[in-house]
């Protein structure tokens, strides 16, 4: 980002087809002040498992750099995701949270598009 003041937030999700009836997980996170959690795809409705300090957001974030995001993030086999940490350029934040989060979007897995 040549001028990080311009970016309110910044949306960065995970899906994940996981299934026989092709359900989708979703690992959701927003960077403004790094929420992480879910939102549903049809309604809107969403869930935080956690906020987590993020250097003051996106708007705060050194110009013209590389940052590195990781969640570190495992599912069930009942469509719950759990959310066990996030690391920023290298600093990490536990979390022990989780949530159902699976939707039957009915999309394919990989390689099953045509």
């Amino acid at each position: 980002m040549t001028d990080p003041s311009y970016l309110a937030n910044l949306e960065m999700d995970t899906n994940q087809v996981w299934d026989s009836n092709n359900d989708v997980l979703i690992y959701g996170s927003s960077a403004q002040v790094m929420d992480i959690g879910n939102t549903q795809p049809t309604s809107g409705a969403h869930w935080n498992v956690s906020t987590v300090t993020c250097k003051g957001g996106p708007p705060k974030w050194q110009s013209d750099y590389w940052h590195h995001v990781q969640i570190k993030v495992h599912r069930d086999g009942s469509g719950n995701a759990y959310y066990d940490s996030v690391t920023l350029d290298g600093v990490t934040s536990k979390l022990n949270d989780s949530g159902f989060s699976s939707f039957a979007l009915d999309w394919k897995p990989n390689g099953d598009w045509c």
